[in-house]
């Protein structure tokens, strides 16, 4: 349970890192959920997970985050920084 909640964490600081923050809680954290799917490779459960969730907080995660996988599907590599920063309205 703490490498899950590290993670998270150190997810949000990557993105701090590189200038992907949006003005909106619940794109960070949908952002966040998005690459931790991603790197557990398991992106195709997010609707089961979202279905499954009690929690309304989670439930926002989850719903963005595949708000996410959608709008990074077929996007590779370094266009996908550019295609959260177009969504997220970032320079």
């Amino acid at each position: 349970m703490i490498y899950r909640i590290l993670r998270h964490e150190w997810i949000h600081i990557l993105l701090d890192e590189n200038n992907l923050r949006s003005n909106n809680w619940k794109y960070n954290e949908g952002l966040v959920s998005y690459f931790e799917f991603y790197l557990d490779k398991n992106l195709n459960d997010l609707e089961e997970v979202l279905k499954a969730e009690e929690y309304g907080f989670n439930k926002k995660y989850f719903s963005k985050a595949i708000i996410f996988r959608e709008l990074l599907k077929n996007v590779s590599g370094r266009k996908k920084i550019r295609k959260i920063k177009e969504f997220l309205n970032l320079k």
